[in-house]
């Protein structure tokens, strides 16, 4: 009929709409592969469009295998307001690195805010890096300090590993510099010896964090 006759053709400003619709429509009735397939026919013609990319990440992180070229294109970002694991929902995004990308996210069964970083999906597709990252989450729950950030879980859905974690309102103190230029001795006091002192409650714990910079001081 048209609409396959449409679906068969290379993606195009008079067809892409369709396109969208279609892949979206393969995820929702769990036909993932095929919808990864969609998608990436999408985001090769517009890698902006929409929420295809998005879209696409997700349904990477859902299958267990997937190609060397979606691998390629995926970065782990994921629309607002998606639901993970039936219990997180997605509010705002936070940041990126090299790790992976940090959301605020709703924990309905808690009924808190939480910081959910998702893993990028070519870490979570790297055993040796999973079983490092699960030991150094066992490590950091742990530690007990007013001045480390609580890590609550370690999990994954499909493919998709995520840690929740306490969300902290406030700023890096990479980001204050930046702002006010030059901090005043009793500020650059105060930061410091909470820092110390929650360096202090992990050492004596023989945890090394081994990376102290100020974009990593909240």
């Amino acid at each position: 009929n048209l609409v396959s006759e449409i679906l068969d053709q290379p993606v195009s400003s008079e067809t892409v709409e369709l396109q969208y619709e279609y892949a979206y429509a393969l995820q929702e009735d769990g036909m993932l592969e095929h919808a990864l397939t969609a998608y990436q026919k999408i985001v090769d013609y517009d890698r902006n469009y929409r929420d295809a990319l998005k879209y696409l990440n997700w349904c990477a992180a859902m299958e267990e295998t997937i190609s060397a070229k979606i691998s390629d294109t995926i970065v782990g970002e994921l629309p607002i307001g998606m639901v993970i694991a039936g219990r997180y929902e997605l509010l705002e995004l936070l940041g990126k690195g090299g790790m992976g990308v940090v959301y605020r996210a709703a924990d309905r069964e808690l009924n808190i805010a939480v910081a959910l970083k998702i893993l990028r999906p070519k870490l979570s597709y790297d055993p040796d890096f999973i079983n490092m990252f699960k030991r150094e989450v066992t490590l950091a729950r742990m530690l007990s300090h007013p001045s480390i950030i609580k890590i609550y879980d370690l999990n994954r859905v499909g493919n998709m590993w995520f840690v929740s974690m306490e969300f902290l309102d406030g700023e890096e103190v990479k980001d204050v510099i930046i702002r006010d230029d030059k901090l005043s001795s009793e500020r650059v006091h105060s930061i410091a010896l909470q820092m110390l002192s929650a360096l202090d409650h992990s050492h004596s714990r023989q945890l090394i964090h081994s990376d102290i910079k100020p974009q990593n001081i909240f």
